[in-house]
């Protein structure tokens, strides 16, 4: 109900998925900072590995997923589009973390930004299990690994669903990670929108 009491302004945003952990974490951020801002998802698949590693192939996939969208006519070509990618990074040796990039494009104002989320730790064994399913000729190595770290915990305890292991091992859901970073990438969004030009 929420979403359709909050739902219009000048605000329209589509995000490049449909999973509801998504689409919902954008909706809330835009509609806490904007007041109302109407969100809505449509499917689109990056060209990179399923586990991205690493921030640079992060960014690739969330720029991708926005451009397949634009390439196919899907959203007309002045639609602002958020993007969510999810990689692991080594921060330091043997300590791999999960992170999600959330990046928007606005090319009626020429804006883009791209905000990262708070890191989740990822135990070194499902980074480990993950490379050895790889094969060692695997297409899109150069983007990351060919089974996500999701898998490997899901595999390791199927009490744990794959898409939202970040509640199990952290206690914080992956919804809740992306609306803080997807409140931060709202509310620069405003500042830049509102800006004086120079």
């Amino acid at each position: 109900m929420k979403e359709v009491i909050y739902s219009g302004g000048d605000i329209d945003i589509i995000v490049t998925s449909t999973k509801d952990a998504k689409v919902t974490a954008i909706r809330d951020a835009f509609q806490e900072v904007f007041g109302k801002a109407t969100v809505t998802g449509m499917e689109s698949q990056p060209n990179i590995a399923p586990q991205p590693v690493g921030y640079s192939a992060g960014l690739k996939g969330a720029e991708e997923r926005i451009e397949n969208l634009r390439r196919s006519n899907a959203v007309h070509e002045h639609q602002v589009v958020v993007s969510i990618e999810n990689f692991i990074v080594e921060m330091l040796p043997d300590c791999w973390f999960d992170v999600a990039c959330v990046l928007l494009k606005d090319p009626l104002h020429n804006i883009e930004i791209q905000v990262f989320s708070q890191s989740t730790p990822v135990h070194l064994d499902y980074v480990q299990m993950a490379q050895d399913a790889t094969p060692t000729d695997y297409n899109l190595s150069w983007s990351g690994l060919s089974v996500t770290v999701g898998e490997m915990i899901e595999r390791s305890d199927p009490r744990i669903c794959r898409s939202d292991w970040h509640q199990h091992l952290s206690g914080v859901s992956r919804r809740q990670i992306i609306t803080l970073a997807g409140k931060a990438l709202a509310s620069l969004y405003q500042r830049q929108r509102h800006a004086p030009q120079i």
